[in-house]
Parts: C-alpha cells; structure tokens; sequence
C-alpha cells in the first residue's frame, strides 16, 4: 500500500510503501488459532485499505502517472460531421488525464495537496480501530472465540460444540450412575482448549452439573 505526503521543503510527492494485510490474511491466522494480539496485529494492518480516502488518493496517483507519460502535443484527431465539416477534436490522452484529475480533484479537494496546493483541506480523518473492525465483522471471529473460550472450573476450555457433546454425554452417564447408586468417583473430564487437552477433575455430580451450566452459560452468550 502507497503512503503519500507533500513534502513542502523538497516541493515534490513522496511516495513510501507500507505493509498491509488483506481480510484473506486474517482468516488464515484466525483459523490457524494465532494469539489475540498476532491477529490483532494484522487487523491494524488491514484498516487502512478500508479508508475511503486511501482508494481516491490511489486513483489520484494512477492517473497521475498516466498524465506524466502522455503527450501533451500528441495529435488529436479531428471530429468530422456528416457534411464534412470539422466540428471540434478529440481529446488525447493528455486531455484525458488532465480532465480525469480535476475530476478527481473536484470530489476530493483534498488531493490537490499531493500537488503543493497550500489552500487544499487535510485529508478525511478515518477513525476505524480494531475493535471496531471485530464488532462490524463479530461472524469471523465467532469460531476463533468458542475455540478461546471461557475460564470454567479454574481451567480455559474452549466453547465448542464438542465439548458441549461431551459435558452432555458425561452427564447423562453421571445421572444414570446417580439413580443406580453406583459410586464411580473421581471423574476426570476431558476438554478441548486453545493450547489442547486439558483434564478436570470432579468428587461428585453436583459438581460437575454446576460446570455444565457454567459452559452453557458461557456458551450460550456467543448466540444472545
């Protein structure tokens, strides 16, 4: 991505390229589990590409090095009407550019500060940030946050349909234990977290059924 500023000591345009990410990039690292603060990163880079302003000024550069490369003596081809009567000229491509930059200019007066124009407007402030990015976009990170999770039981596990199989599983054997009068304790239950497996322990059912309500109560806010 091009970065554009008027440099007033040099009188010219100086042009830096700067690192950008695509919302292709950030799926990936979303879906390769990256940490919070390495996707965070990358909506940081991503941000600017959704400015408004940085399109018009691309545009703006495009044509102006359309407008560098053209002719401005180039010929330009004479319109002639049905009697034979040259009625005007079509325009070269010079004249293309040069009416393709007021128009440009017109729209956006603020790009007539990439030419040292010192009465132009600053550009348009562009206050996304990356909250807001996750907030307008809260469906591409629903896996990422489930596989997250919720601290429950003093571990993170994530909040995941397979763990909620699970915990409904054991419960289910737990209960059916309970009615039989059956003493299966310690229990261990396996989850799935962000980083892996992680083991929990329980001494008894009511134990465990106040973790599951937890989990549904944790899960259960990701569709609320």
């Amino acid at each position: 991505m091009n970065k554009y500023a008027w440099d007033t000591e040099k009188q010219e345009l100086i042009i830096t390229y700067v690192e950008y990410k695509t919302v292709e990039d950030i799926k990936q690292i979303i879906e390769l589990n990256k940490p919070a603060a390495v996707i965070d990163k990358f909506i940081e880079l991503y941000i600017p590409m959704l400015d408004p302003a940085q399109q018009q000024a691309d545009d703006w550069y495009a044509n102006e090095l359309t407008l560098a490369d053209a002719d401005i003596n180039e010929p330009r081809k004479q319109i002639v009407d049905d009697n034979g009567i040259v009625t005007g000229e079509e325009p070269n491509a010079y004249d293309v550019a040069l009416a393709k930059r007021t128009e440009l200019e017109t729209a956006n007066e603020w790009l007539k500060g990439f030419r040292g124009i010192a009465t132009a407007p600053v550009r348009p402030a562009f206050t996304m940030t990356v909250e807001d990015f996750k907030t307008e976009n809260a469906i591409l990170f629903d896996s990422y946050n489930k596989k997250q999770g919720a601290s429950i039981n003093g571990a993170t596990i994530s909040l995941n349909e397979s763990n909620q199989n699970g915990i409904a599983a054991v419960l289910t054997g737990l209960q059916l234990a309970d009615k039989a009068g059956a003493n299966i304790y310690p229990i261990n239950f396996k989850a799935e977290s962000a980083s892996g497996d992680v083991v929990l322990p329980f001494a008894n059912l009511p134990d465990f059924e106040t973790f599951a309500m937890q989990f549904i109560a944790a899960r259960q806010a990701f569709f609320s």
